[in-house]
């Protein structure tokens, strides 16, 4: 089942909300909508929520779609922006597009009514151009990882276009023909053929056309006109609607095979020729019989297997040569050759006569008797020990360079992480002024107008009483909020002087008193020195610590205060019997906006950290999840 689309509608005017409420509901649980009334409870929101789009009104008290939209943009999360309103302009509306807004609609019920479809329309953009970038980097790293692999390939390759003109050549094909790559550029399959191979490429040429691949000998003239002879596999390539676009070919230079091929074919004392064959080549040549005997072999095969030919006569290739795991393997080829009549080319071990395994390609031929069966083979055999190993070398190179990709985009993820925070403490520094400024006033009227009704009311019922608390502590905590964007974005001068720890601590339970079901437990030493430190940005620190400690104890426990002398320093500890911290959290507790609470917005901490060290002190910290935690400030002690 598809998750419901998130929403986050920022809109002061209630009606309006009620409107596109009403349009988004007839999509039947397709999307969900959270509103925000006002600038506060649009950037809380948007800092607590996980949304797939914001729908903005532009004009908004206080707060316009224009600013909503560089918030939004502030956070690095790449959310689309629809601005909506009622008496929007052209202008506007153009302003609102350059500076990233996915659309932008003029809010009557006919284009209300159309917002669904808008929606999703943006919601697929954004989804398609995700999936184009993930393409795009799978496509640069593909190129990257295989570049290498087709330059340093010792095989030839070929790309040509559906009109036959060269597109591509690796260097091996280049040398191959006797050609530089950029002379074979352009040039056509005919211009490296002669009339007969021009004859037989052309009727080949409709196969390709309707995708089939295909494996042939061909010949080709070389550019100081040598003929030469490849082994070419060719795979067409077909669009998506089944148009040819030309193809890629693979090519091995075969020429000395296929010119001993021609010789022995065209000679008529078969068996005599191809013993001075086996017997002349520098490539191993065997030949061998079905039921495992080996006839003649050639030098090169006897000095492959460490066998004497006399040796040779009397073991079996299929038993002393072969290793047990390759039989099965090489019974399969084999019943291929007979079945088809055409030689075959596969792989597998040779056991040298020391012992040694040898890595080896054969080429076998089928040799026919005079009804047309298959009576013996001959094959050619290639020590491709150093190709093994080449291609081990390859494979441990593609792990390493994966690993390493891997690890450089670790690396990227916490660059990026880092400048979003970056981002996101600029934005901090740069409201924090003015919201200080806005909310604090009509915060101080709350509290007066509490504290007012309590004293007009002192006989209210329990109802109205356990509201005006909430107000209250609601109050408070949006208090507290301000303070710490203050704090966070310009820490004051210490005003240092002597204070006493135990003063320190008073103050702190006098401005934030622990009740039950959290008991709070002084060991406090009489004798302990006085500390040189600010004591209203101290009481400011330890009640943080004090009120992250209770928070930490939901069900109760014990809050301990103790202190103790430690060399300059005097150090002041906070501990509770709470939670505890992860481990993976404690590297993160001091970094601003990094909060695992449902309230707050994570600057309590870091906060608290500057002070300190404002006072030049420093805060540590030990947790062990579910035995609680002891955070502790260490302060210079008096002079």
């Amino acid at each position: 089942m598809n998750q419901p689309v998130r929403i986050l509608y920022v809109d002061d005017y209630p009606l309006d909300r009620e409107l596109v409420r009403d349009a988004l509901e007839k999509e039947h649980g397709g999307f969900e909508l959270i509103e925000a009334a006002s600038r506060l409870d649009f950037e809380t929101t948007l800092a607590q929520g996980d949304f797939d789009l914001v729908l903005s009104d532009f004009n908004i008290l206080g707060f316009e779609g224009l600013q909503v939209l560089e918030a939004v943009r502030a956070t690095g999360l790449n959310l689309p922006v629809i601005i909506v309103t009622g008496t929007g302009s052209e202008e506007v509306a153009v302003e609102a597009l350059k500076r990233g807004a996915a659309d932008y609609i003029i809010k009557t019920p006919e284009h209300i009514q159309r917002l669904p479809h808008i929606i999703h329309a943006v919601l697929e953009k954004k989804r398609l151009e995700y999936e184009r970038q993930q393409a795009e980097e799978s496509l640069r790293a593909s190129e990257a990882r295989y570049r290498q692999i087709v330059y340093t390939a010792q095989e030839g390759i070929w790309m040509i276009d559906a009109e036959g003109r060269t597109t591509f050549v690796n260097p091996k094909l280049a040398e191959m023909l006797g050609y530089t790559v950029n002379e074979m550029m352009g040039a056509t399959l005919f211009d490296f053929m002669d009339e007969e191979g021009i004859s037989i490429a052309t009727s080949k040429l409709e196969m390709r056309r309707q995708g089939v691949a295909e494996q042939h000998e061909f010949k080709f003239r070389r550019k100081d006109g040598a003929a030469i002879w490849t082994l070419i596999n060719t795979n067409p390539v077909i669009s998506d609607n089944g148009n040819y676009l030309g193809a890629l070919a693979m090519l091995s230079d075969i020429n000395e095979r296929k010119q001993a091929e021609q010789n022995m074919a065209a000679s008529l004392e078969r068996e005599r020729f191809l013993g001075n064959l086996i017997r002349d080549a520098s490539v191993a040549i065997g030949v061998g019989y079905p039921d495992g005997r080996l006839g003649m072999c050639n030098p090169a095969f006897q000095k492959l297997t460490g066998y004497s030919e006399e040796d040779l006569k009397n073991i079996l290739w299929n038993s002393v040569l072969t290793p047990s795991e390759w039989l099965e393997s090489e019974m399969q080829a084999l019943a291929d050759l007979h079945r088809t009549k055409q030689r075959v080319i596969y792989e597998k071990e040779y056991i040298h006569k020391s012992g040694k395994r040898i890595p080896i390609e054969l080429v076998v031929h089928p040799i026919y008797d005079a009804d047309g069966n298959v009576s013996q083979y001959y094959a050619f055999i290639t020590d491709i020990t150093e190709r093994k190993r080449a291609e081990a070398a390859l494979q441990e190179y593609n792990i390493r360079l994966e690993r390493e990709v891997e690890a450089r985009t670790q690396e990227l993820q916490v660059a990026q992480e880092q400048l979003v925070r970056q981002e996101r403490l600029a934005v901090l520094g740069q409201v924090a002024g003015s919201v200080g400024h806005e909310l604090r006033n009509p915060l101080g009227v709350i509290s007066n107008a509490v504290y007012f009704l309590r004293l007009v009311q002192p006989d209210a019922n329990e109802k109205v009483k356990e509201y005006l608390g909430i107000i209250d502590t609601e109050t408070h905590s949006a208090e507290k909020i301000i303070t710490d964007l203050l704090d966070f974005a310009r820490i004051k001068s210490a005003d240092r002087k002597s204070a006493f720890v135990s003063e320190l601590v008073y103050q702190t339970l006098k401005r934030y008193p622990v009740s039950p079901p959290v008991e709070a437990v002084l060991e406090l030493p009489p004798n302990l020195p006085p500390v040189f430190a600010d004591p209203q940005q101290i009481v400011q620190v330890l009640d943080n610590l004090v009120v992250n400690a209770c928070q930490a104890m939901p069900e109760g426990g014990r809050l301990t205060f103790s202190a103790r002398p430690e060399g300059q320093m005097v150090a002041i500890s906070i501990m509770d019997t709470g939670v505890g911290i992860p481990t993976e959290n404690l590297k993160k507790l001091f970094e601003p906006l990094f909060t695992t609470k449902t309230k707050g917005i994570g600057l309590g901490l870091p906060v608290s950290r500057k002070l300190v060290e404002a006072n030049g002190g420093r805060i540590e910290v030990q947790s062990e999840p579910g035995k609680g935690s002891t955070f502790t400030v260490y302060l210079q002690v008096a002079k």
